[in-house]
């Protein structure tokens, strides 16, 4: 007979089982400039005030981070298709050879089979190939996959207006620049009936800004278990993680003082800043017991997002 202690354990162990959340979006989100996704800072945000919302203790996603949460990736045909890491691209053909460089996206399924840093050849008969990957693979639409008919349904937006400036008597032109993605997920670890309650909730009031105008709203399509797996680094001494989110590594956090910073936006930049240490989405970083920090009671908003590999 299963003892208590046994019990527990086992539930725990299903607790922290990693999920990946299906979404389709029936309406855009706001994005800011040059961004095409929403970043795992938004969506911490948007769980916390979920969590207040409902009367849920947030100190599972704040304090603890049993509970974390990726960047939202699109999806095409239930695969996942991740930012791609920085990529070597070694091509005669000029052509060729810019397109490989300008896919930002990669299929999940294409990543777990290859040996890492990227490594992308063309061979003379246009054959695009990564080391260690098997078969030959395509880039469709900014996409890496195995499959041509693996690519991302999108689309970027910009609405022009103007507001009423009554005291000069004018019309004072404004845009808001949006973005629709059409199926994405959301990689869960820790998921539990809070979680699931609070993007119920977020389902509904929707992601990112301008949610008053009825932006970032989307149904739940389906939640399946997520097998995380182990990078195939070209150098096995080597131990590597995939960031799923923007964030700083305890390190740099503690030698760049950070903890006494009074709030860091969640709108940064992703591009790599020496001076903050920013990791980008689809950073390779080292082995760290936590990527980054979360100190709630400075007010400092710097998440903890989920790695893989």
């Amino acid at each position: 007979m299963e003892s208590n202690l046994e019990r527990n354990q086992r539930q725990e162990s299903v607790a922290q089982a990693m999920k990946l959340v299906h979404l389709n979006f029936s309406s855009p989100f706001r994005i800011g400039k040059g961004e095409n996704y929403i970043d795992a800072i938004t969506i911490y945000r948007a769980f916390i005030k979920a969590y207040s919302l409902l009367g849920y203790d947030i100190s599972e996603i704040v304090d603890d981070a049993k509970v974390k949460f990726s960047s939202l990736f699109p999806m095409n045909k239930g695969r996942l298709i991740l930012r791609s890491p920085m990529k070597t691209v070694i091509c005669n053909d000029r052509r060729i050879e810019k397109v490989i460089k300008g896919a930002s996206l990669i299929d999940f399924e294409v990543l777990k089979s290859a040996e890492l840093p990227l490594t992308i050849r063309c061979e003379e008969n246009q054959d695009i190939r990564i080391e260690g990957v098997k078969d030959q693979v395509q880039v469709v639409r900014g996409v890496i996959s195995a499959s041509d008919g693996v690519h991302v349904r999108s689309f970027q937006t910009t609405q022009f207006n103007a507001f009423i400036d009554r005291s000069m008597n004018s019309a004072v032109p404004f845009s808001i620049t949006s973005f629709f993605l059409e199926d994405g997920g959301i990689l869960v670890s820790g998921w539990n009936r809070r979680v699931e309650s609070a993007l119920a909730l977020l389902s509904e009031t929707g992601f990112g800004g301008k949610r008053s105008i009825g932006f970032g709203k989307f149904k739940i399509i389906k939640v399946e278990e997520f097998q995380n797996f182990r990078l195939r680094m070209r150098d096995p001494s080597q131990e590597w993680k995939y960031l799923t989110g923007r964030g700083f590594t305890t390190g740099e956090f503690i030698a760049e003082r950070l903890d006494k910073v009074n709030g860091i936006s969640g709108d940064v930049n992703p591009v790599p800043l020496p001076v903050m240490g920013l990791l980008p989405v689809g950073s390779l970083l080292r082995k760290s017991e936590r990527v980054v920090k979360w100190i709630a009671r400075d007010n400092v908003l710097v998440i903890d997002p989920i790695t893989l590999g």
